[in-house]
């Protein structure tokens, strides 16, 4: 073989193996199907004046952070949304929790959804680039689950599409388009 064909060879080589690492280290999800307009949709989420809200006392602990869907996270696959999360340095009570998130929402044009029983999570809807997406707001108080351990309380807010896959049933998809988002 000539020079010049050992070089090509060699570059196809290198680049298949890229290719093939580039593939195995992604964690892509086999099936998984992010969004489309998955890029201007997390553009847009980044913009919420929402994410921007810090609870008297609380420390943000990561983000906000873009989340690309269809990456592993444990045994399911992640979600297109962006987040950021805080430590709170106290318990807070849901009436606090809507006083802080309420009106940001409600000038965004964010819509209230119900809320569901026994949760602490606050969530609202609202149409993003044609298509409904979904704000939620959930937290947690500070609790010891093994004796000496202790788990700050902690929140976080969350903003991502409104799909059949985003709730636990297809009902919270009516509500949501109840609420202000269609598709």
């Amino acid at each position: 073989m000539t020079g010049r064909l050992w070089r090509v060879l060699a570059a196809l080589l290198v680049a298949g193996v890229a290719q093939a690492s580039c593939d195995l280290s992604s964690g892509r999800v086999a099936g998984c199907v992010a969004p489309a307009n998955e890029a201007a949709l997390l553009d847009e989420f980044e913009k919420e004046p929402v994410l921007a809200v810090v609870p008297d006392g609380a420390k943000r602990d990561d983000g906000p952070r873009r989340i690309e869907a269809c990456h592993r996270y444990g045994d399911h696959p992640t979600d297109t949304a962006v987040a950021v999360n805080y430590d709170l340095s106290r318990d807070l009570g849901p009436d606090e929790v809507r006083s802080l998130y309420d009106p940001v929402a409600a000038d965004s044009g964010w819509a209230q959804l119900p809320p569901v029983a026994g949760t602490r999570v606050l969530r609202y809807c609202r149409d993003v680039l044609g298509q409904p997406g979904v704000l939620e707001i959930g937290w947690g108080d500070a609790h010891e689950p093994v004796p000496g351990e202790h788990v700050r309380a902690r929140l976080s807010v969350v903003i991502r599409p409104a799909d059949q896959d985003t709730f636990s049933q297809w009902a919270e998809v009516e509500a949501a388009r109840a609420g202000g988002c269609r598709k």
